[in-house]
């Protein structure tokens, strides 16, 4: 009789657990696009950056008779857009392709939630 503990598993038996764990830098971010290159190295970098208005640089208000401030009269902006930049990152050529099959894959998920919930509507 052999020891089972002994015996290889078979393929269909191999399992692995994967925890996901919070890096101390783990935040969610707002991305409206990306901009990027073919790194020096052969590997694909990408910033995410969101997009807004510029904020003012400074704003001028009246003040009340108590001194609290009033109405603004006028402001000092930059104009134009701002492109934060949120977040650099740095991935292989197969890493690239798994990430961009994961988004057509929720994609496809998305477009499935909204044709049903436009579905709903009518």
């Amino acid at each position: 009789m052999t020891d089972p503990a002994s015996e290889p598993p078979s393929p269909e038996k191999q399992r692995v657990q994967v925890h996901y764990v919070k890096s101390n830098n783990f935040r969610v971010i707002a991305c409206e696009g990306a901009i990027g290159s073919v790194s020096p190295h052969g590997k694909i970098f990408f910033t995410l950056y969101n997009e807004r208005a510029a904020i003012p640089r400074s704003m001028t208000h009246t003040l009340d008779q108590q001194g609290a401030l009033g109405p603004m009269e006028s402001t000092e902006t930059r104009g134009g857009i701002v492109r934060e930049m949120e977040v650099g990152i740095i991935v292989d050529r197969d890493d690239a392709a798994r990430l961009r099959d994961w988004l057509s894959a929720k994609i496809d998920q998305l477009d499935e939630v909204l044709k049903s919930q436009q579905g709903l509507e009518k």
